[in-house]
């Protein structure tokens, strides 16, 4: 897929399948040219994304809210997932925005 989702799509798409706990939502999103991530693949990225979306299902208590936090890098977002119970989030995303492309990283628990 080149260029057919708007940065807005995939971040929304991104959200909605790691709060709707369906991985496999985001997976043609991952695929747009715009989107950037930390494996060495594509694919690499989309099986560790699977399994941490997986694993905060397994952990978490009720539904996921998202939290965004701020960084030193004001291009870079933190993107907290909580439960209903729990202090610490569930599953944590770094997301930096540039004009034309997002770069995903997914933060170990």
């Amino acid at each position: 897929m080149v260029g057919k989702f708007t940065l807005k799509d995939i971040k929304e798409a991104l959200v909605k399948s790691i709060i709707a706990f369906n991985p496999d939502y985001f997976k043609p999103f991952l695929f747009d040219d715009k989107v950037q991530c930390d494996a060495t693949s594509k694919n690499a990225f989309y099986k560790l994304f699977k399994m941490m979306v997986c694993s905060a299902k397994a952990e978490s208590v009720g539904k996921l809210k998202l939290t965004i936090e701020e960084t030193d890098d004001p291009r870079k977002k933190l993107y907290c997932f909580y439960d209903e119970v729990h202090l610490h989030s569930r599953l944590n995303i770094d997301v930096i925005e540039n004009e034309d492309s997002i770069w995903i990283e997914i933060l170990p628990f």
